[in-house]
C-alpha cells in the first residue's frame, strides 16, 4: 500500500472497541524485526506482556 493511498473506514454500528495496547505492542515489535510483521495471537489486555517475546523475535546464540 502506498503511503499517499487514502484509507476508508465504515463501520456496521457506532459502538468503540478498545484497543489492546499490549498486542499493538507485540505487531508493532514483530514489523520491526528481521523477519517483519507476523501475526501473533493477542495476549490478555490485563497481563503485562513482554512485546519482544510475544512477537517470538529469533533468538541469537552469540
Amino acid at each position: 500500500m502506498h503511503s499517499a493511498a487514502d484509507i476508508d473506514f465504515r463501520f456496521d454500528t457506532r459502538a468503540r472497541t478498545t484497543i489492546n495496547p499490549a498486542w499493538v505492542e507485540a505487531l508493532m515489535s514483530s514489523a520491526n524485526s528481521p523477519t517483519g510483521l507476523r501475526i501473533v495471537p493477542e495476549p490478555d489486555p490485563a497481563a503485562e506482556v513482554d512485546p519482544i517475546a510475544a512477537a517470538s523475535w529469533p533468538t541469537s546464540t552469540i
